[in-house]
């Protein structure tokens, strides 16, 4: 076996903060919306699919022989492509939905989540991180809810969670080593999606980790469901000509709103052609992963800028 190949694997898990509205198209559809976002078939929850990642991944990193490795070769009739083709070494999971911001009639708005997705995100990302808090409650009843007290209106058995259209109930009146649990959890789930910054002068990410923290609410899986099929970002657009009346539309376009997390995983298990090993085209994306990034359409309308953050560093050769 060659060196190149005795190289650990690189398995690596990535937090995707959404600094604006994030349009990724599944094309025009008969609906209400004309151009919504991807969504995931067997939950209807939104998702990037990977097809379109990869592609802005590859498109922002540039045409560097590191990419090609890690890529693939162009695709035909692209500028630098040949005759030959060859695979990338790396491997890309679909960006998939963790914290939902929605309206909230205290603190603004909130980020909602249910013990499915954070279920399936501890599923997902195994083997790239040690370990990410995994749901540590009983299951949570429709129109109930575990929030902050702090976020309630109310107090006691009439306490309820305000956001959007609905109000819910507290889902358990658990004693305070129970909320405790919750508390830890919270703050858990914040310190590996949206890390507090090791730099202590980055006073505006750790104001977000801290807001994040702070108002983490976990629904049903049924009713964040419904959060994120009809409290998405909407917006009317028309198509102006030249003499500035209306050519074309209006249509309508879907997109997630500003501060929603997602989360993904790459792995790269071999180099197959070239020099390099896993690990260094490994540390080669993350170079390029600390600058801004933008996914999906619409990017010169300021749609689609997100912070990708490495989760927490897992020993690969664990493998």
């Amino acid at each position: 076996m060659s060196e190149q190949l005795k190289d650990t694997a690189y398995n690596a898990g990535f937090s995707i903060y959404c600094q604006t509205a994030l349009h990724a198209g599944s094309g025009a559809v008969l609906s209400h919306v004309d151009l919504p976002i991807q969504r995931e078939v067997h939950t209807g929850h939104p998702v990037v699919y990977a097809s379109g990642w990869k592609g802005a991944l590859r498109e922002h990193c540039g045409k560097a022989e590191w990419v090609i490795q890690l890529f693939g070769s162009e695709p035909a009739g692209q500028e630098g492509a040949s005759g030959a083709t060859s695979a990338g070494s790396g491997i890309f999971q679909e960006l998939r939905l963790l914290l939902f911001p929605v309206r909230s009639f205290k603190e603004v708005f909130v980020w909602v989540t249910c013990p499915l997705v954070l279920q399936r995100a501890a599923l997902h990302l195994n083997g790239t991180v040690e370990k990410v808090p995994e749901w540590p409650l009983a299951d949570v009843g429709i129109n109930t809810a575990w929030f902050d007290e702090k976020l309630g209106i109310g107090q006691d058995k009439n306490m309820r969670l305000c956001i959007e259209d609905y109000d819910f109930a507290p889902a358990s009146t658990a004693d305070a080593e129970t909320l405790a649990v919750f508390e830890t959890f919270r703050e858990g789930l914040a310190n590996m999606f949206v890390p507090v910054p090791a730099d202590p002068t980055d006073l505006l990410w750790k104001y977000w980790h801290d807001a994040v923290q702070a108002r983490i609410v976990v629904l049903s899986d049924h009713d964040f469901a419904n959060m994120v099929a009809l409290h998405t970002q909407i917006e009317t657009h028309v198509q102006i000509k030249e003499d500035g009346t209306v050519g074309g539309g209006p249509w309508n376009q879907e997109s997630l709103p500003a501060d929603t997390v997602l989360y993904t995983a790459v792995r790269i298990p071999a180099v197959l052609e070239g020099k390099g090993t896993p690990s260094g085209l490994g540390a080669k994306l993350e170079e390029q992963l600390a600058k801004p990034l933008a996914v999906g359409g619409d990017r010169s309308l300021g749609k689609g800028w997100v912070k990708v953050t490495r989760l927490e560093v897992r020993d690969a050769s664990h493998d």
